[in-house]
């Protein structure tokens, strides 16, 4: 018994795809026999990539899509009054990170810098990262860890394997501030002491009065100005 031939199939790339069909009779057997071309298109796609910053439960404010972009989230008077009049406030805020194919992601946050005549420098403030935006709330309140790590504020939400994703990323931080008491206030009191001489006699008269007052604050909310946190991402392929 003779073995087949084996016949290493050529692969043709053309513009069309085409079939030919060759049909004959010999000694009463029809035979086949079949030419196919067909035609390849090969395309390498970057993916979609995205990133964006904003509150969380909403479309988020701050997009961008070109990797060196920076954002903002952007807070003021309405979180001052907050912290004013409950003296804490936490503000969630939340990240969405996208990027698809072998290109991975990640950000670096930069912390606000707050001046020394606003509410929010008088306060002690940290911004902790948080598992969800719930978990941003001022008791129990997130807190530092007692060590922070240098790269803590450096975020890789997306790894550089391949992904096919279209659904974001979500990641969440808090800004809790917190006031022993409202700038300007407390109890203040003084005392005013005169001493004179009479006409007649010797030596001398003293008389002292005191005086004081309940000041609750001297401060205002609306008088506050915006103040920023700092995002910046980037994407990278494997082994960066």
């Amino acid at each position: 018994m003779k073995r087949m031939k084996h016949i290493k199939p050529a692969l043709l790339i053309a513009s069309a795809a085409t079939a030919t069909v060759l049909l004959g009779s010999i000694g009463g057997a029809t035979m086949a026999l079949w030419h196919a071309e067909q035609s390849f298109t090969s395309e390498i796609k970057t993916g979609k990539v995205a990133f964006a910053v904003g509150a969380p439960g909403s479309i988020l404010a701050q997009e961008a899509n070109a990797t060196g972009d920076k954002l903002e989230f952007t807070f003021g008077k309405a979180e001052a009054a907050t912290l004013l009049e409950k003296l804490e406030v936490a503000i969630p805020l939340q990240v969405d990170s996208l990027s698809q194919g072998n290109k991975g992601m990640r950000y670096a946050v930069t912390p606000p810098k707050f001046g020394a005549d606003t509410l929010f420098g008088a306060a002690k403030t940290e911004l902790v990262w948080v598992a969800s935006a719930a978990d941003c709330k001022v008791n129990p309140r997130p807190a530092l860890p007692s060590t922070v790590p240098a790269d803590y504020y450096t975020r890789t939400p997306v790894s550089s394997d391949y992904s096919a994703d279209t659904t974001p990323k979500s990641e969440f931080w808090c800004l809790v501030a917190t006031l022993d008491k409202a700038p300007g206030s407390g109890t203040y009191k003084n005392t005013a002491t005169v001493t004179a001489t009479p006409d007649k006699g010797t030596g001398t008269v003293t008389d002292s009065d005191q005086w004081w007052a309940n000041v609750t604050s001297v401060a205002n909310a609306a008088n506050e100005p915006d103040h920023t946190i700092g995002f910046a991402f980037e994407t990278f392929r494997p082994g960066k």
